[in-house]
């Protein structure tokens, strides 16, 4: 999701990159260059780095489903802490290694988060990331750790927030969102326009990347489902306590981002965030998605 969304900023007119995207499932068809592999395949992935050369590596790749990765640990410590080891340690004098961390390396107590506050993760989603983030710093000497929350939809479909919260209303069901978990999240293309602006200015160490605004998973939603012009009663407010997760969620994740303000002059906003995703789902045919 966040990665083809950087692919395709960096590949569109502009002459200054050439832009390799590494995939999984099937690549797209398109005017850059694209290849399927398994990330924790070290061998393809050291193969592939070799032939292409990279002058900057962005890692966006991540298991995000928190309670997958309570159960599956080693799933996770391979893509987030030994896949950010292979990629680091890349020519690590000179390439460049961005890696995508996230707000809930944080427990969500105080909220407001710097980027000089120490984390102090509740599960194991963000146990890994934090281990990830570490190798990120120490494993080359020209890293940037970005840590953020992010929004928008996957192709092919998925099941992230926003699609299942669409999917949900298009059905005429009823959702529930949280109306005491916080967060400032970013849409995918508000990021990877953050992160352009970050490596063409050389930023390096740790940034955090979310919105001016902060939400609650319940507000969010409500203005998501007003701009689709869905009802707003197929959405009810309730306490994260209320649900038995298999891992700990933090209730107020969000970032300070007065050093994106001072970096980029400002830092973006969630209205025009999911204006701009609404307008890109309608665009891309996604509402006659079944």
């Amino acid at each position: 999701m966040l990665g083809g969304a950087i692919f395709d900023l960096f590949l569109s007119n502009d002459e200054m990159f050439d832009v390799l995207g590494i995939d999984k499932v099937t690549p797209r068809i398109d005017n850059g260059f694209h290849v399927k592999i398994n990330l924790i395949d070290f061998k393809q992935l050291q193969s592939i780095l070799n032939d292409f050369k990279p002058d900057i590596i962005i890692h966006c790749a991540a298991i995000v489903n928190v309670d997958c990765c309570e159960t599956d640990k080693k799933s996770a410590d391979l893509l987030h802490i030994e896949v950010t080891k292979i990629l680091g340690s890349y020519n690590a004098k000179k390439s460049r290694l961005i890696y995508i961390s996230t707000d809930a390396v944080f427990d969500g107590v105080n909220g407001n988060y710097r980027e000089n506050d120490k984390p102090h993760p509740l599960n194991y989603y963000a146990k890994s990331k934090w281990r990830g983030e570490t190798e990120a710093l120490n494993s080359c000497e020209n890293n940037l750790v970005v840590r953020t929350n992010i929004y928008g939809y996957k192709n092919p479909p998925g099941n992230s927030l926003a699609e299942w919260a669409i999917h949900e209303a298009k059905n005429k069901n009823t959702i529930t969102g949280f109306s005491d978990v916080f967060f400032n999240p970013l849409y995918v293309k508000q990021l990877a326009r953050v992160i352009k602006q970050l490596i063409i200015r050389s930023e390096n160490g740790i940034i955090h990347a979310g919105t001016r605004e902060t939400v609650t998973k319940f507000e969010f939603l409500m203005e998501l489902y007003r701009r689709f012009g869905f009802p707003a009663n197929r959405i009810k407010p309730i306490s994260i306590d209320e649900i038995e997760f298999k891992g700990a969620r933090p209730k107020n994740t969000t970032l300070n981002v007065n050093r994106l303000k001072e970096i980029t002059g400002d830092a973006p906003s969630i209205y025009n965030g999911l204006d701009e995703f609404v307008n890109d789902y309608k665009k891309d045919g996604r509402m006659n998605h079944d």
